[in-house]
């Protein structure tokens, strides 16, 4: 991990660094509570369209770490952020533009959920079913850089919804070192596969979901929290849209954290 910047402000330290994973830089920001070394780490995987410094992620970062003495740390998705193409950036603001106008249709929803994956599947190397996508590989190999630094900085919980929960899922399915995660804005499908990762998945979990989300139905979001295979998973569903989940639902993860990191 190359650090590229570091600033502090009302007491959190954040430190702006490259990762590299095959021969690719993944640009990532940890933010850490200043003059304290943090008791545990979250890794929050950002929605489709947003980066590693959407609103929310930066805000609860400031949370977890006055609140926890917790790390945060965020990479950018592939096709976003720092990692977008001039094409990549053209199409996903013609797409957010329509949806503004016009709202969410059928043709929209594909629409949004081929440039989403299309920005976090590579093609050939991520399609075939022993290789997990790129996007849960660069988180790996994060945590393999963060096991090797001097202290570690576990232990580690994740944070991710919508796109951040499509890519969280299988993560935590394979990764022995996180121990818990807040999932949400997501819900089971007919690819038996996914089924299979999702039950294979017995860590504690915490699901948010928007009972309006115009994207997903509250019962495909039921049929997925129902289908994990932990013993201890809890699931709040709120009123509102898919980018709606209420501030208070920050202190519920918080919480959750709290709970079974320390």
């Amino acid at each position: 991990m190359e650090s590229i910047e570091e600033t502090v402000t009302e007491g959190v330290v954040r430190r702006r660094f490259d990762l590299e994973v095959e021969g690719r830089q993944v640009p990532g920001i940890r933010w850490a509570p200043e003059g304290a070394e943090p008791t545990a780490t979250i890794l929050v995987g950002h929605g489709g369209f947003q980066s590693k410094e959407a609103p929310n992620i930066v805000e609860m970062a400031a949370q977890l770490a006055h609140e926890c003495g917790y790390a945060t740390i965020a990479l950018d998705a592939p096709g976003h952020g720092e990692r977008r193409t001039e094409e990549q950036i053209r199409q996903q603001e013609e797409v957010l533009r329509r949806l503004r106008e016009g709202g969410v249709d059928e043709e929209m929803r594909r629409g949004r959920e081929r440039v989403v994956d299309e920005g976090t599947r590579t093609g050939s190397d991520d399609s075939g079913p022993a290789r997990p996508p790129r996007m849960v590989r660069e988180w790996r190999a994060l945590l393999d850089a963060l096991e090797g630094s001097d202290p570690a900085t576990g232990p580690y919980g994740y944070w991710g919804v919508s796109m951040g929960a499509r890519y969280g899922i299988p993560l935590v399915a394979i990764e022995p070192r996180i121990r818990c995660a807040v999932l949400g804005l997501f819900g089971l499908g007919p690819d038996p596969a996914f089924r299979a990762t999702v039950e294979s998945i017995t860590i504690p979990l915490l699901f948010l979901f928007q009972y309006d989300d115009e994207l997903m139905t509250p019962e495909s979001g039921l049929a997925l929290w129902a289908a994990f295979g932990s013993e201890e998973k809890t699931m709040h569903i709120n009123p509102g849209p898919h980018v709606g989940i209420p501030v208070f639902e920050r202190d519920a993860s918080a919480a959750f954290y709290r709970r079974h990191l320390g």
